[in-house]
């Protein structure tokens, strides 16, 4: 399949206090182009937990094999000088992604 956007990068699992969901900038940025009508690639890389029908059909997913997926625990925040902070740690990450792993195409 021809594209119009290829995007690069890690999809993620989000930890939030609401539960787990997908996430990440990759995710986003082709759910955004897909919805736009564009014909769109993913590169990224995830394991078998990541729900890969959170991805659209129609989007092209092109993954680097990975024995777990980027994940993040996103918490409810704190206050910091009158101010609400944002927590987040990573639990883990998916396998590098690197421009040999893109289809010639």
């Amino acid at each position: 399949m021809t594209v119009d956007v290829v995007v690069i990068g890690h999809v993620t699992l989000d930890q939030t206090p609401r539960g787990l969901r997908p996430g990440g900038a990759a995710y986003y940025a082709a759910v955004a182009a897909h919805r736009q009508g564009l014909r769109v690639g993913v590169l990224t890389s995830f394991g078998p937990d990541f729900p890969r029908e959170a991805l659209p059909r129609g989007i092209e997913v092109v993954t680097v094999p990975s024995t777990r997926t980027t994940t993040f625990r996103i918490g409810p925040g704190r206050l910091a000088e009158g101010r609400r902070v944002r927590e987040l740690a990573i639990l883990g990450r998916a396998t590098d992604l690197e421009a040999a792993a893109l289809p010639d195409e």
